[in-house]
């Protein structure tokens, strides 16, 4: 275990997150930062990159 260093950024605001009754939370994407489509054996497919936390710069 290491001790905790505070860091004010990683307080959470109540009003910002809705926690569900079995404890869980959606996540909605922010913003779509890439498109391309990629082919492979003569079929196409789209691969999209999408922010999904704007304060954390999370991206999938």
């Amino acid at each position: 275990l290491r001790k905790y260093v505070h860091d004010s950024s990683h307080v959470v605001e109540m009003g910002e997150i809705q926690v569900k009754e079995n404890l869980t939370y959606e996540k909605r994407p922010v913003v779509v930062i890439d498109y391309k489509l990629k082919e492979l054996r003569g079929k196409s497919t789209g691969l999209v990159k999408i922010l999904w936390d704007a304060t954390t710069g999370e991206t999938t």
